[in-house]
C-alpha cells in the first residue's frame, strides 16, 4: 500500500482536510501533519530560530498530528522525523480554501507544503478550490481519488510538483480540467488604513487580479472560464534565457565587486 502525507495551510481543523483524509484512507497509508493554526499566505517560511511542537489530532480516520509551525515545516518535519523510517510516496497539500493560481503560488502556504516535498524528490500535489462549497470540494476529492487509484502521479519527474485549482461554479457550469502554464499577472494590491481601539493606525492588505489581463491559455484564464487547472511547477527556478544571455555577456564576470 502506498504512503500518502497530507498537509495544508488552513490548519488541522480544516473540514476539507478531514474530508480528503476520509476519502484517501481506504486507498493508502495516510498520515496527516498540518499546522496547529491557520498559516495562509506564509509562502515557504519555515522555523529555524524557533522550536517546533506537535501532538496527536483525534478527529481523523488515520494517523494525524498538529504541528506548531508552517506548512513547509509540516512537510519537512514529517519527512525527517515522524515518517523518517517510512518515507511518503506522495504528498498532497490542501484542499485550500481559495485558489492558488498564477502568482499566488509564490505566496501560498499550501503550494509551499507541496514544494517542500519536491525538494526531497517526493511527488507532490497542491490542491485548491476557489470556494469551499460542498459540490466544489466533492469534485476536487473525486479527482484526487482518481489520480491516486490510477497512479497518474507516479511518473512525476524529480523536483517537480503540481498546483491544481477547482473553480467555484455550479455543477452545470463546470467544464472539466485544463493542463496549462502559470499566469504571471500580478495582483492589484491596496492597503486599507484603519484605526484600532487604542487609536493607532494599522493597515490591511487587500487585492485582486484584473481578469482582462489574463493571458489566454494560462491557469488564471482557464479558471475564469469555469475550468479546473493543473499546472506543473519545478524547484529549479533558473531563468534559462537570462542564463544564456549572461554567459554570452563576458564583461559581467570581469566587473570588480
Amino acid at each position: 500500500m502506498i504512503r500518502i502525507l497530507l498537509t495544508n495551510d488552513d490548519g488541522i481543523h480544516s473540514k476539507a482536510l478531514q474530508a480528503l483524509a476520509v476519502a484517501l484512507a481506504p486507498l493508502a497509508e495516510v498520515t496527516v501533519v498540518a499546522p496547529q493554526h491557520e498559516q495562509s499566505g506564509v509562502g515557504h517560511a519555515f522555523s529555524y530560530y524557533s522550536t517546533l511542537r506537535f501532538g496527536k489530532a483525534a478527529e481523523y480516520p488515520c494517523e494525524a498530528y498538529w504541528l506548531k509551525g508552517t506548512p513547509s515545516d509540516c512537510t519537512k518535519f514529517a519527512i525527517c522525523e515522524i515518517l523518517k523510517d517510512r518515507t511518503p510516496d506522495l504528498v498532497i497539500s490542501g484542499i485550500n480554501a481559495g485558489e492558488n493560481a498564477g502568482v499566488a503560488v509564490v505566496y501560498s502556504g499550501t503550494v509551499a507544503g507541496a514544494r517542500e516535498a519536491a525538494l526531497w524528490n517526493i511527488p507532490a500535489i497542491a490542491l485548491s478550490a476557489q470556494e469551499s462549497h460542498a459540490h466544489v470540494l466533492e469534485k476536487c476529492i473525486a479527482w484526487v481519488v482518481g489520480i491516486v487509484n490510477q497512479g497518474l502521479w507516479k511518473p512525476m519527474p524529480k523536483g517537480t510538483y503540481w498546483t491544481v485549482n477547482f473553480p467555484a461554479v455550479p455543477n452545470a457550469d463546470y467544464k472539466g480540467m485544463q493542463i496549462c502554464a502559470m499566469s504571471t499577472v500580478m495582483f492589484i494590491d491596496e492597503y486599507l488604513k484603519v484605526v484600532n481601539p487604542r487609536k493607532q493606525e494599522e493597515y490591511w492588505l487587500t487585492g485582486f487580479k484584473n481578469r482582462p489581463e489574463f493571458p489566454e491559455g494560462t491557469d488564471d484564464w482557464w479558471l475564469a472560464q469555469g475550468y479546473a487547472t493543473l499546472t506543473p511547477l519545478q524547484v529549479d527556478q533558473t531563468a534559462t534565457q537570462e542564463l544564456k544571455r549572461l554567459k554570452e555577456l563576458d564583461e559581467v564576470i570581469h566587473v570588480r565587486a
